[in-house]
C-alpha cells in the first residue's frame, strides 16, 4: 500500500489501527522500517498493537489503497455498498471536509464568483433546520472529527440565524473543526466574541475588491488596517507572495482568524469551468475530492465536490454534478454511498481525461492531486478486474 501524501508513518499506522486495518498497518510499518521512516523504538511499541488489532466484518472484505490527506481510501469508497455498516465505514474513514451552505444570500457580485451571473442578492432561503438536525445526528453517531465548513456562495453574517446552525453543530459534534468564510462586510466585534463562545475554530475573511477591480496589494494592506481597527484586534502578517496573495492573522482564544486576499486572476479557480476563461485545460490529473468531501447547498442538493457552481444549472444537471438531494436519503451515509457519487469517485480517481464538468476544472490540478497517480493506478486495476469479473 502506498501513501499518496506521505504522512508520518506512525500517524498513518495510528489511523489504520483506529479503523481496524491491521494488514495495511503492518504493510506501512514494514515499508517505513526499510526506508528508515519509522524509529525502531516506535516500531517496537506499534508491533504489539498491530498484532492485537482485529479486522471487522467490513474491513476483512475490503482493501486499503492509500491515505490521502488524512482519509483512508479503500475499496469501500469504490464499490457498490448494500449494508449500512459498510456505508458508515466508507464515510467515516474518508470524509474529512463537509461543506454545508446554511443560507443563500450574498451582498456582493464579484466577477470571479458565480454570483455575478446568479441572483443571490434579492432574497434569502435557509437550509431546512429539521434536515440539518438529522445530518448532525448522523455525524454525531460516528463522532465526526473532521472539518465542518459552513460556506457556500453566500455571506454567513448577513443573517443572525446562521449562528444557530453553528451552535447546533458545536453541541452535536464537539470534536469537529468548524470553519467559516466571510467577506467581512457585516462582521463586527460582537460576532467575533460569539464565534469564540460557540467554539468556532477558523474564520477566513476575504477582502474582495469592487467588481472588476484588479488585485492591489496596497489596497489589501489598507483594508486590513481598517478592518483591524473596526474590530479592535491586532493583525499580523502571516503569508505574502508578491502579485499572488497577502494574508494576515489573529488568534482569539480557540478562533484562528485569517484575513486578506489572493489574486483570483492568477490563483483562483473557474468553478469547474463555469466562470471565467479556462484556456486549453483538459484535466487528466486524479482527483480525490469526491472521496474526501461531502457538499450540500441551501436547497440540500448534493454536489460531487466543492468546485461546481452551487446552482441547478443545465451543466450541473446534465453532467450529474448534482448527485441528488439529501431529503431523498435516509442518512448522510446512504447519500455518500449513492450510485451517482460512487460514479464520480470512480471517474475522477483515474489518470485519464476527466468528464464534464471536471474536464475544465483547474482546482488543485498539478498541485495536490497529481501526487495521487499511483493511487489512481491501484484503483483502476481494481475496477478493471471488477469489470472483467462481472457477469
Amino acid at each position: 500500500m502506498s501513501d499518496p501524501d506521505t504522512p508520518p508513518a506512525a500517524d498513518a499506522i495510528e489511523l489504520l489501527l483506529r479503523h481496524h486495518w491491521p494488514r495495511a498497518a503492518q504493510e506501512v510499518a514494514a515499508v517505513a522500517g526499510l526506508q528508515g521512516r519509522l524509529d525502531p523504538t516506535a516500531r517496537q511499541q506499534l508491533d504489539p498493537r498491530i498484532a492485537a488489532c482485529a479486522e471487522t466484518a467490513v474491513t476483512g472484505q475490503h482493501e486499503v489503497l492509500g491515505i490521502a490527506h488524512g482519509s483512508i481510501v479503500s475499496t469501500l469508497q469504490l464499490t457498490p455498498l448494500a449494508a449500512e455498516e459498510e456505508m458508515r465505514a466508507a464515510f467515516s474513514q474518508a470524509v474529512r471536509w463537509i461543506e454545508i451552505e446554511t443560507s443563500s444570500q450574498c451582498n456582493r457580485r464579484c466577477t470571479y464568483c458565480p454570483n455575478a451571473e446568479f441572483d443571490r442578492i434579492s432574497s434569502n432561503d435557509f437550509l431546512d433546520a429539521t434536515l440539518y438536525t438529522r445530518i448532525l445526528h448522523d455525524l454525531s453517531s460516528i463522532d465526526y472529527d473532521g472539518e465542518l465548513v459552513l460556506v457556500g456562495t453566500n455571506e454567513i453574517f448577513m443573517h443572525p440565524r446562521n449562528l444557530d446552525y453553528i451552535a447546533a453543530a458545536r453541541q452535536e459534534l464537539p470534536a469537529c473543526r468548524i470553519k467559516l468564510f466571510s467577506n467581512g462586510d457585516y462582521l463586527n466585534r460582537a460576532h467575533l466574541d460569539q464565534l469564540v463562545t460557540l467554539g468556532v475554530d477558523s474564520l477566513v475573511v476575504t477582502f474582495h475588491p469592487a467588481a472588476g477591480k484588479p488585485y492591489d496589494e496596497r489596497e489589501v494592506r489598507a483594508r486590513a488596517g481598517r478592518f483591524a481597527e473596526r474590530l479592535g484586534i491586532t493583525l499580523r502578517l502571516s503569508s505574502a507572495q508578491p502579485k499572488r496573495h497577502l494574508y494576515f492573522s489573529a488568534q482569539l482564544g480557540r478562533l484562528h482568524l485569517t484575513a486578506g486576499l489572493q489574486n483570483f486572476a492568477i490563483s483562483g479557480h473557474s468553478w469547474a469551468g463555469a466562470v471565467g476563461e479556462t484556456g486549453e485545460i483538459r484535466r487528466s490529473a486524479p482527483c480525490t475530492y469526491p472521496i474526501r468531501q461531502f457538499v450540500l447547498n441551501h436547497d440540500a442538493d448534493i454536489f460531487m465536490c466543492c468546485f461546481p457552481v452551487k446552482e441547478r444549472t443545465q451543466l450541473n444537471l446534465r453532467t450529474g454534478a448534482i448527485a441528488g438531494n439529501m431529503k431523498d436519503f435516509p442518512s448522510i451515509f446512504h447519500a455518500y454511498a449513492s450510485t451517482r457519487l460512487l460514479g464520480w469517485r470512480r471517474a475522477l480517481l483515474t489518470n485519464g481525461e476527466k468528464p464534464e464538468p471536471c474536464l475544465r476544472c483547474a482546482g488543485h490540478a498539478g498541485i495536490d492531486e497529481s501526487q495521487f497517480r499511483d493511487l489512481a493506478r491501484r484503483a483502476s486495476r481494481l475496477l478493471q478486474w471488477e469489470q472483467q469479473a462481472a457477469p
